[in-house]
């Protein structure tokens, strides 16, 4: 099977318009982080507009994006379950998760321990989300 890239919309409000609280979705990010290992999370807000029953919701939303090596029918069986726990637990009528194939660049060499723990202080500063010093050649 293809990697496979699941991407969940979170709300920044409730159905209501109330906020939902920060813990919440720091919470997602921690369960999907245990669960899968790595977790990408777009920090700038998205805008959707969508109507349910009659009535337009208008919402802020922030992208989680999890990418998995083989999409198993247990990985496909969590986001289904994983969704409803994500409406009741942000009372949403829904949550918008989509998956889709996807190719990965990999590096040409095999990386070991050692290589990766030389490369860890120069590839990402934590504060700015920025390359804090350029990449090695080779890398």
């Amino acid at each position: 099977m293809p990697a496979t890239r699941y991407e969940i919309l979170l709300p920044r409000r409730y159905n209501d318009g109330s906020a939902i609280e920060p813990e919440k979705l720091l919470l997602v990010r921690q369960e999907l982080f245990e669960r899968f290992g790595a977790l990408t999370v777009d920090p700038h807000p998205l805008e959707g507009i969508w109507t349910q029953a009659g009535v337009t919701f208008e919402d802020v939303l922030l992208k989680y994006v999890v990418d998995v090596s083989d999409d198993t029918a247990d990985v496909q069986a969590f986001f289904c379950q994983y969704k409803e726990v994500l409406k009741d637990r942000l009372r949403q009528f829904d949550i918008w998760i989509v998956a889709y194939p996807i190719r990965v660049v990999w590096l040409q060499r095999s990386l070991t321990r050692d290589s990766v723990a030389e490369a860890v202080p120069l590839a990402v500063d934590r504060r700015h989300s920025k390359f804090a010093k350029p990449v090695p050649a080779g890398l």
